[in-house]
């Protein structure tokens, strides 16, 4: 978990000094079961970083052409359920009130999830690496 920290705190050192919004949800973009997200927009980049409950987790999206409500982008991190050696995903979302705005997020990644055969319960010395789907919902402020 101190890795994790340590990544956050990079990332908040390295955002231009514009707003940070945050953002509250569940799914890999949060960081697993429930968790926040701080996030800056610079033009159509906007980074961020979000701790949870159970992991971590750093992304990177962009617009989808002149559209303000699509993104795509990626997600990497840690979760202790599925997940516990790392995920990567690429992304979508889609941002009801648009992305500069407050309101209700929803996304779906494709990706790699990498987790111990014991699971969270143990730690069997075998990683299995696999495709996987994830699913966000999160309300930004």
């Amino acid at each position: 978990m101190n890795k994790g920290l340590g990544m956050l705190m990079l990332l908040g050192f390295s955002m231009p000094s514009q707003a940070i919004d945050l953002s509250v949800g569940v799914g890999h973009q949060y960081a697993g079961v429930l968790g926040a997200q701080l996030s800056s927009q610079q033009g159509a980049i906007r980074t961020y970083g979000a701790i949870g409950l159970i992991g971590y987790a750093i992304g990177v999206e962009t617009t989808l052409g002149l559209s303000s409500q699509h993104t795509y982008g990626a997600v990497l991190g840690r979760e202790e359920v599925g997940s516990e050696d790392g995920f990567i995903f690429a992304t979508y979302n889609y941002y009801v009130s648009g992305v500069e705005n407050a309101g209700w997020v929803f996304g779906a990644g494709l990706g790699v999830t990498r987790q111990d055969e014991g699971g969270a319960f143990g730690d069997q010395g075998v990683v299995e690496s696999k495709t996987s789907l994830s699913l966000n919902i999160g309300y930004k402020f």
